[in-house]
């Protein structure tokens, strides 16, 4: 790294703890979701959009419906919204995750939400500068696993970028991530990228970038009947 002008030092390397944080729990139409904390956002996300949707019968209004198209879609952009608005670090901001994750909360998106009409993003969300962005790339891996005992796993990790830094460690045969790149960059600067200048992601020393990682396992009276990310 410091060959390339990185500015990580061994010290910091040295610093670097990984941390075991408690999962999210939700419920959806009888089913247990357990999902990730932040700082992944997906856990919140995913619970918070379920919330909304459990108001609708989707099932009866068909999986590829335009009417259920428009609603999955609707829940996803209130919850992207507050993903910008609270979500970061929760050892440097203060993230409501009861509130975002909570049934009543639910209430008052689907309030929100038109059966008919997409709520403008300006409408949406005034307080958050919004532009159109690039499409969302292919990377990230996840990988699902369950054992003849029924232990499951749900396992997301990535590099950020393809390849990552595209760096190379010498000798070690890996390579570098780019992980910065999920900060937000600058307050209040809102690019094609994806990145969002709002305060709860931006940078800061030792803090943990947000990312919308979304492992999950599905369960059903204690038995995993999905696992995915």
């Amino acid at each position: 790294m410091k060959a390339h002008g990185g500015l990580i030092t061994k010290a910091d390397l040295a610093a670097y703890q990984a941390k075991e944080r408690k999962p999210l729990r939700g419920h959806y139409r009888g089913y247990e979701v357990i999902s990730v904390p932040p700082p992944s956002s997906g856990g919140i996300l995913l619970l918070e959009a379920l919330n909304v949707l459990e108001s609708y019968g989707l099932a009866a209004k068909g999986r590829d419906s335009a009417e259920t198209l428009h609603l999955e879609i609707e829940a996803m952009r209130r919850a992207y919204l507050d993903r910008a608005r609270y979500l970061g670090d929760p050892d440097f901001v203060r993230v409501p995750i009861a509130k975002l994750t909570s049934k009543k909360y639910a209430k008052t998106l689907v309030a929100t939400i038109e059966p008919s009409r997409a709520t403008s993003s300006i409408e949406l969300g005034k307080d958050i500068v919004t532009v159109a962005t690039s499409t969302e790339p292919d990377e990230t891996t996840h990988f699902s696993v369950v054992d003849r005992d029924g232990m499951a796993v749900a396992n997301t990790y990535t590099l950020e970028g393809g390849f990552g830094s595209r760096v190379v460690v010498k000798g070690a045969g890996f390579l570098l991530n780019n992980e910065m790149g999920d900060f937000n960059r600058k307050p209040g600067e809102t690019n094609i990228q994806g990145d969002i200048g709002t305060p709860p992601n931006l940078i800061d020393p030792g803090k943990r970038m947000l990312s919308s990682m979304t492992p999950a396992i599905v369960a059903k009276d204690g038995t995993v009947v999905l696992i995915t990310g």
